[in-house]
């Protein structure tokens, strides 16, 4: 349609000339309107309107602001349609594939870019720079009727104690074939290549980790693990890695430490879409392939809080849950300290400002070790941990000793300097695209790999006198809660468990 059919003799100049530097085959009505709107906003403001044109004629970040009044949900409503006002100007003057707020990110000289939660909005559309958001995972899909009814799962059985492994600023991967036998997602154990066991001589000094190779998150039967040289401590008995009967070649979850080993990205996945996929939508399918029973699209999605942290002493919980608030892609970060902020910092979590009537001396002391303490960070589908503080702190994620061949319950030691991958997104929905089939309680099982447990300074396990986390004078209980969310949405489609009981079993 020519933009000039579009015009009515009460179309204001500036709207017309405005309306002339839209970018691509946005809605023409829409964004007349659109336009229109805002036009009738900035007469308002004395050479708004004139600022505007100069920043679209010159195309330049040194433009002024151009803003308009933040409405109270801070959206703007045109023809029918609500969406945030900087988003929708960008649309019309710059992006016209933009598809949400996530993907923009105000420039540093933006004194009413909407992050900064100003009373006015500023809609300059180069006042803002584009930001790539990681690439949507697949959906789930989910049997409403696993095989065997569920029936023939059983989880790998924990350790009297927890193993313990260690890592440093300066671990290294080194190429190391496994020999050990492993267990597999049933419990039963597969034989690996050979028979030898952890602390053999050919595994001098019991270190073992699987190689991470650019290439896969869960190893392939065929691919190397790898141990760390010289600074990867395992704890004498400590479990051999895991084997191909559960893992899946082809994926990309990198181990990164603060020296700058890069981590691994998925872009060239034949696994991944990108945002506008159809995979975005949730659908329910009555029959899949001819098969009995109804199956589910299960969309992994990123809540709004990305993730919660609740603080303990010994076994008491202190203080309230913190919620960390998913912001842009290059601003998800967290960081726990031992200081006193009082809550005013979004993206701190102060405990040196909870207060505990029952709290001793060991508690008091340790709490004073905390210092810097760590950054959590979420990034591209995957969560960091870098110890920032002098002492060591040490965490518990099945989801990264899944990854690195390690016992599901053992605890890493991450000491001062390093960065750490604690939990992979596309890890997390390979294991529960084979769970899924598993039945209600195998996917039930994986709630325990969205729980992350880290303590500060002092540790637990097979390698200390503390048994358990609950014996840690200090520690944190950590939920991924996209994750939570997935196998919530997964678990009400398959009902409950299958396994008999009784009322008085």
């Amino acid at each position: 349609m020519a933009v000039a059919a579009l015009f009515s003799f009460t179309t204001s100049p500036n709207v017309k000339k405005l309306l002339g530097w839209k970018q691509g085959d946005e809605e023409e009505k829409w964004a007349l309107r659109a336009i229109e709107a805002l036009e009738k906003k900035l007469r308002k403001n004395k050479g708004a309107v004139m600022e505007l044109e100069n920043a679209l004629a010159t195309q330049s970040s040194d433009s002024r602001c151009v803003t308009i009044p933040r409405s109270l949900d801070g959206r703007l409503q045109v023809s029918h349609r609500k969406a945030l006002p900087h988003v929708i100007y960008c649309r019309v003057w710059r992006w016209p594939d933009l598809q949400s707020h996530h993907e923009l990110k105000a420039i540093e000289t933006c004194e009413f870019g909407y992050e900064n939660k100003a009373k006015d909005v500023c809609i300059n559309p180069y006042h803002y720079k584009r930001i790539e958001s990681a690439p949507i995972l697949p959906p789930v899909l989910v049997p409403r009727f696993p095989m065997n009814n569920g029936q023939g799962w059983k989880p790998i059985p924990d350790p009297p104690l927890p193993y313990n492994q260690t890592i440093t600023p300066r671990s290294t991967f080194t190429a190391y074939t496994p020999l050990s036998p492993a267990v597999n997602s049933l419990g039963q154990e597969v034989g690996g290549i050979g028979g030898i066991q952890p602390h053999s001589p050919h595994t001098p000094g019991g270190a073992l980790s699987p190689k991470a190779s650019p290439n896969s998150c869960m190893s392939s039967p065929h691919q190397e693990y790898g141990a760390f040289d010289g600074n990867f401590v395992q704890s004498p008995g400590a479990f051999p890695p895991q084997s191909a009967a559960f893992q899946q070649p082809g994926q990309s979850c990198v181990f990164s430490t603060a020296a700058g080993t890069p981590a691994g990205t998925y872009a060239n996945s034949p696994s991944y879409v990108q945002a506008g996929s159809p995979y975005n939508q949730v659908e329910v399918k009555p029959t899949v392939n001819g098969q009995q029973g109804d199956y589910r699209e299960v969309q992994m999605e990123q809540p709004s809080t990305w993730s919660s942290f609740t603080y303990y002493e010994l076994n008491t919980r202190v203080g309230d849950p913190y919620h960390a608030q998913k912001y842009y892609p290059d601003n998800n970060y967290v960081i726990i300290d031992g200081y006193t902020e009082p809550g005013n910092n979004q993206h701190r979590f102060c405990l040196g400002q909870l207060s505990n009537v029952s709290r001793n001396n060991t508690v008091e002391k340790t709490r004073k070790h905390i210092g810097r303490g760590v950054k959590i960070s979420f990034e591209e589908n995957q969560v960091y941990i870098e110890c920032l503080g002098d002492s060591a702190v040490f965490i518990q994620s099945r989801n990264s000793n899944k990854e690195h061949g390690f016992h599901p319950t053992t605890v890493v030691k991450i000491q001062s300097g390093v960065k750490f991958k604690i939990f992979c997104f596309k890890l997390f929905r390979e294991i529960l695209m084979e769970q899924v089939h598993l039945g209600f309680e195998a996917v039930f099982d994986l709630t325990k790999h969205c729980m992350i447990r880290m303590s500060f300074v002092k540790g637990w396990g097979a390698d200390y006198h503390r048994q358990d986390v609950t014996s840690t004078p200090c520690w944190v209980e950590m939920s991924i809660n996209g994750p939570l969310q997935m196998l919530d949405q997964c678990l009400a489609f398959m009902g409950s468990s299958k396994n008999p009981i009784t009322s008085v079993s």
